[in-house]
């Protein structure tokens, strides 16, 4: 059986996959919404940033992560069996100005092409994509270790244990090879949404994390622009709404950030650079040998 048919079998308690109903087809128009986009996303990214700036301006939805199937049964105890009502109704509460967007990493996405007609219901019906990446996979890798090491994933994390476990500041240890583990779990996370776009002929709007911390506005409003052709007549209503958005999300690099990404690059730069330069051309497995014989790691990388 289809390992995520097993899945929605446990997640909604299906007897049997004939009992599982997709959504074949959608209204979008008659649901309130007339525009709509994907964010699609590697961890670490600025996507929460991203989503709360879209969010902020009132009239871009509000583009979270609304499907995720591990996460459906507590937030959706009335939709076992029915994923089309579930669909419609997450569509309806994050919707604003007649805009609805989610953004969402490249195994979710996938789960959701198995529960909905995927190039019926988003691609020929003129949904949007962005793809939201970081060119430095290093600082990304660093990034997320952090996290999972100090349990602080947003700088707007209001999670009572979360803030507790940053408060502490606890001293954080980075080994190498889990380091390179993470640097190529998303070499290989670019390389899955490469053939996912491929798969479905989407040719997205590519934003880099880097453009977003060095001129937000800029990438704003390109974003904005992408999503709705032709929504400002004029530059004054664009820079009205980038005006009134409050940015309250701070940025979480710091001096340890900086130090591990100095040290980790001066030991591995010609490695770093291979991989910058090929990026989803890269040959992993080749890597991972090279790392682990030349330099006595255990690098290992997710199938």
């Amino acid at each position: 059986m289809n390992p995520l048919i097993e899945k929605l079998q446990l997640i909604y308690g299906f007897e049997n996959p004939q009992d599982i109903k997709p959504v074949t087809e959608f209204d979008w128009a008659a649901n309130g919404v007339d525009h709509k986009y994907i964010i699609c996303i590697t961890p670490r990214s600025g996507s929460t940033w991203l989503a709360h700036l879209l969010e902020a301006t009132g009239e871009f939805g509000n583009p979270k992560e609304l499907f995720i199937p591990e996460m459906i049964p507590a937030n959706e105890q009335n939709s076992k069996g029915n994923f089309p009502n579930l669909f419609a109704r997450r569509i309806k509460s994050n919707t604003s100005g007649r805009t609805f967007g989610f953004e969402s990493n490249q195994s979710r996405l996938e789960w959701l092409t198995s529960v909905v007609d995927f190039d019926e219901v988003f691609v020929k019906s003129g949904t949007r994509f962005i793809s939201l990446y970081r060119e430095d996979l290093l600082s990304q890798a660093i990034s997320i270790t952090k996290a999972i090491r100090t349990g602080q994933w947003h700088s707007r994390n209001k999670n009572p244990h979360d803030a507790k476990m940053a408060a502490a500041k606890p001293e954080i240890v980075i080994e190498d090879d889990f380091l390179w583990r993470w640097i190529l779990n998303l070499q290989q996370e670019e390389c899955r949404w490469e053939n996912f776009y491929d798969r479905y002929n989407i040719k997205p709007m590519r934003i880099m994390y880097e453009d977003m911390v060095s001129g937000s506005r800029v990438q704003m409003l390109r974003m904005m622009n992408h999503i709705k052709p032709g929504r400002f007549e004029d530059a004054t209503q664009a820079r009205d709404i980038l005006g009134s958005i409050q940015d309250k999300t701070a940025k979480l690099a710091d001096e340890f950030t900086q130090k591990t990404w100095s040290d980790f690059y001066l030991k591995y730069y010609e490695e770093l650079e291979s991989l910058y330069r090929l990026r989803t051309r890269m040959d992993t497995t080749d890597m991972v040998y090279h790392l682990n014989r030349k330099y006595g790691l255990k690098v290992t990388v997710a199938p």
